[in-house]
């Protein structure tokens, strides 16, 4: 005799388990993404004009 499956959806649980995964992996992807974004920038000398401006007292 089979056993019966725990979840009465199987393919709600699978799809509900895919986009979790999913969202998971662009979470992760764009935080690879802005640290790198990050440290490319940082690496890069800013122009003068980014720079604040400091008032002669």
């Amino acid at each position: 005799m089979a056993a019966r499956p725990r979840f009465h959806k199987p393919r709600a649980t699978l799809s509900l388990l895919a986009v979790c995964s999913l969202a998971l992996g662009l979470t992760v992807l764009r935080a690879v993404a802005g640290a790198q974004d990050h440290a490319r920038s940082a690496a890069q000398p800013r122009p003068a004009s980014s720079q604040p401006v400091r008032e002669a007292w």
